[in-house]
């Protein structure tokens, strides 16, 4: 169906919104800083968001310009192919510009106009901060959809390019880059990132990623997405030192053992391994993740040859509460998640529950979810599964280039320090949990693996 548009009614749009966003910020903004405020521990950048959030209330209760600086106005415009405009006498660039002229000359809230006309020579003050720049998309459907920006949203004031190649890091030019830019640009900034073919390209995606919501405390909170958040994630990987190495980082080799009713012979009497070889065969570390969200919160991962059990598994224990309610006297128990992969796929929720009766004695008790007993059809196992999924094109279980070499650059300190010292691994039984240093490393901060709790 053919809609109709009266051009008076596309340029006040475009007056009334400009007056709108020059005193109401986004709820968006307004979510995301509130929720920075309640994470942030410096007294001092506390008393800064407050100082944003205050001002932005003002600014909306009065009706008055958050900032008259309003800079360049940038305008995202789509255009339904079902839109007809019934008495238009001007292109959408000068209907833009209409509405941004009668925007900055309203009487009841004036803004600064700060656009010039002959730019290189006499810098002329247009007075109406015209023209504005217009992108415009022809879509279908019956709607026109207009996105302003200004202050900021889109203003070429701070704006950087480069041309990158293809084995450059995109988040070390950002962090080399975001220093050099200077002062000048009002509190807080937000950066838009785009990554084109062509340079004009990449600017217009730049600007386009400041028009979607503000999501960071959500991203941290539920974790990447997809493979650019995944990636985020690895280089927030607090990185290794020689002497956080020798710290937190365990090396093992296994030793002969029974596993089951299996003799097992040490690796070094295996086939082909050159004597006194100090090749590990187990591995464990504590790992740091540099963001809010995690910091403080220790990660201990482990893997290794000949234990006590082949699987693969993830467990998410939980804080103790400073002070308990009830009465409890086994030590060092926490509530706990775990998520088992391999061999079975599970899901474990340990707690404390009241025994029944006349007593206030708390008991650790399980919830399970065992997917092979609640999920009865068949599952792709294995190569299976990965194999499919490159038939049908997802990519959930494998990782890009850069998200490898993001891994390797994090481990690649470990195996210098190791190489450098000709660091000796640590001594286990085949058919146990590992080296008694790998207890260690947990024991230093109070803590246990997860079968030492059992």
């Amino acid at each position: 169906m053919v809609v109709t548009i009266k051009q008076s009614d596309f340029i006040d749009s475009i007056a009334d919104s400009l007056q709108f966003i020059s005193y109401y910020h986004p709820k968006d903004f307004i979510d995301a800083m509130a929720k920075a405020y309640e994470i942030e521990k410096s007294p001092a950048a506390r008393d800064a968001i407050a100082q944003i959030l205050l001002n932005s209330k003002m600014c909306a209760e009065g009706r008055r310009p958050i900032c008259q600086d309003t800079g360049i106005v940038c305008a995202f415009i789509k255009v339904g192919m079902d839109v007809r405009f019934s008495d238009a006498t001007m292109s959408i660039q000068d209907m833009v510009n209409l509405g941004v002229e009668k925007a900055y000359s309203d009487h009841d809230n004036t803004l600064r106009a700060s656009i010039v006309r002959d730019p290189a020579f006499t810098r002329q003050n247009t007075k109406t901060n015209a023209p504005a720049v217009v992108h415009f998309d022809l879509v279908p459907g019956n709607t026109i959809e207009v996105e302003i920006a200004a202050k900021g949203g889109g203003s070429e004031n701070k704006s950087k390019f480069v041309m990158l190649n293809p084995s450059d890091s995109i988040v070390d030019w950002v962090l080399k880059t975001v220093p050099t830019m200077g002062a000048g640009w009002c509190p807080p900034g937000m950066l838009g990132i785009g990554i084109g073919g062509t340079a004009e390209k990449a600017m217009l995606l730049a600007k386009q990623s400041l028009m979607t919501p503000i999501d960071m405390p959500e991203l941290l909170a539920r974790g990447p997405k997809n493979k650019i958040e995944e990636l985020k994630v690895l280089q927030s990987l607090k990185p290794y030192t020689e002497e956080s190495v020798l710290q937190n980082v365990i090396c093992g080799q296994y030793k002969d053992g029974i596993i089951g009713n299996e003799k097992i012979k040490s690796y070094l009497d295996e086939d082909n391994i050159p004597v006194g070889s100090n090749t590990e065969t187990y591995v464990a570390l504590k790992a740091e993740i540099q963001n809010w969200r995690w910091a403080g919160v220790p990660f201990y991962l482990r893997t290794g040859k000949r234990l006590q059990k082949q699987i693969a598994e993830i467990v998410i224990q939980f804080k103790e509460l400073p002070c308990q309610i009830f009465p409890f006297n086994a030590n060092n128990f926490t509530n706990r998640l775990i998520i088992k992969l391999q061999p079975d796929e599970t899901v474990q929720l340990y707690f404390l529950a009241k025994k029944p009766g006349d007593t206030n004695d708390l008991q650790p008790v399980y919830l399970d979810l065992d997917f092979n007993k609640t999920f009865k059809a068949r599952r792709t196992e294995g190569y299976e599964r990965l194999l499919l999924d490159v038939i049908r094109g997802k990519l959930t279980l494998f990782v890009r280039r850069d998200e490898q070499e993001a891994a390797w650059k994090w481990v690649e300190p470990i195996l210098n320090t190791w190489n450098k010292l000709n660091y000796a691994p640590k001594l286990y039984t085949a058919g146990s949990w590992g080296p008694s240093a790998a207890s260690a490393l947990l024991a230093r901060d109070g803590e246990f693996w997860h079968e030492e709790l059992i």
